[in-house]
C-alpha cells in the first residue's frame, strides 16, 4: 500500500510541479508514527489499514502545494478520522 501511495503522490507531483517531482518526495515524511500517516493508514495498533488511504494522499499532496479538494473539506475529513480537532500538516518547504 506504501509503494502505491508513493506513486500516486509521485504522479501527480510530476504533472503539477515544474522541476524535479522527487525531490518534492523527499521532504515528505517517511515515518509511519508522523502525520499524516499516523490514523490514517498506520493505525495505533501499529498495522496498515488501506480504509483512509485516499486521505493520506491528498494530505500529502497537500503538503507539497498540489491541487487537492478543499482545504476546509480535506481538514474536515482528518478530524472525523482522527476524532479529534486538528490541524492540517506543515507544508514542506524548501523547494519554491
Amino acid at each position: 500500500m506504501g509503494l502505491t501511495l508513493m506513486t500516486e503522490v509521485a504522479m501527480r507531483l510530476k504533472k503539477e510541479k515544474e522541476g524535479n517531482w522527487w525531490d518534492w518526495l523527499a521532504l515528505l515524511p517517511r515515518r509511519l508514527d508522523q502525520a499524516p500517516f499516523a490514523g490514517t493508514i498506520w493505525s495505533y495498533r501499529n498495522t496498515m489499514d488501506p480504509k483512509h488511504r485516499v486521505l493520506c494522499r491528498d494530505l500529502l499532496l497537500y503538503m507539497c502545494g498540489a491541487k487537492t479538494p478543499p482545504v476546509a473539506d480535506l481538514r474536515a475529513r482528518w478530524i472525523e478520522v482522527k476524532g479529534e480537532q486538528v490541524n492540517l500538516p506543515r507544508r514542506v518547504k524548501g523547494l519554491e
